[in-house]
């Protein structure tokens, strides 16, 4: 995306994409039409929270997906994300989830 524009930089992009749990959660959030919390994509991949948090904040911070929401939860805050305008239309977002759809590497859990 342009400097104009909201979003990471190619290279980010590239960075980004290149790590299979920041796709997966990318993917879950592309499909989903409601915003997403790392309790919620924790559920839905089988996994511990407490790593999902850490790759949201790395997508967000990158200016991938962006905070919407903050709900109080248990004596804590449940963060909720939706991906930023236009992220499912730029060519290499969509190509890399579409190539590497349900392929695992070697140690990927």
């Amino acid at each position: 995306m342009s400097a104009a524009e909201p979003g990471p930089e190619p290279n980010e992009l590239v960075t980004l994409l290149a790590h299979p749990i920041r796709r997966r959660i990318l993917r879950l959030l592309l499909s989903r039409e409601d915003p997403v919390s790392p309790t919620d994509a924790a559920r839905t991949f089988g996994v511990k929270v407490t790593g999902l948090s850490y790759y949201f904040r790395c997508l967000a911070g990158a200016g991938a997906i962006e905070l919407v929401n903050e709900v109080p939860a248990r004596g804590s805050v449940r963060h909720y994300y939706k991906p930023i305008p236009g992220l499912a239309e730029l060519e290499m977002v969509r190509s890399t989830l579409e190539s590497t759809d349900g392929q695992r590497r070697p140690g990927e859990g």
